[in-house]
């Protein structure tokens, strides 16, 4: 057994994510690689998990009625990644957005921080 190593591969957890002019205003734009959305609004930047917090099946946002929907247990989450609906015991995690010295938006989905925090370019 010491001849294989006990190591978890994972992804990073702080990554580039493209420049502001990528992401248009009043959109939110999922991202399926790192499972996490981002959204531009007139205030700035966010980013949001999309991660449900039920059974971790990743949610998608439904545009026409404004809220993020699990597919799996019929989850409902509000704009502020609150539970309105369904079985998930907690609201989505926001992430940490900042600007690179190079302009490119960075997130670091250890840094888990409050629906209020915006990152304003």
């Amino acid at each position: 057994r010491f001849l294989v190593p006990n190591v978890l591969y994972e992804p990073p957890s702080r990554f580039k994510l493209g420049i502001p002019n990528d992401y248009p205003t009043g959109m939110v734009v999922k991202n399926d690689e790192q499972r996490l959305f981002i959204i531009h609004t007139t205030e700035g930047f966010q980013a949001l998990s999309a991660i449900c917090t039920h059974l971790r099946c990743v949610v998608n946002w439904d545009a026409r009625r404004s809220v993020y929907l699990c597919p799996c247990h019929g989850s409902i989450f509000n704009t502020k990644g609150e539970v309105t609906g369904g079985p998930a015991p907690k609201p989505l995690e926001w992430y940490r957005i900042t600007l690179s010295e190079e302009g490119y938006l960075v997130i670091d989905k250890r840094d888990i921080v409050d629906h209020g925090y915006i990152l304003k370019v």
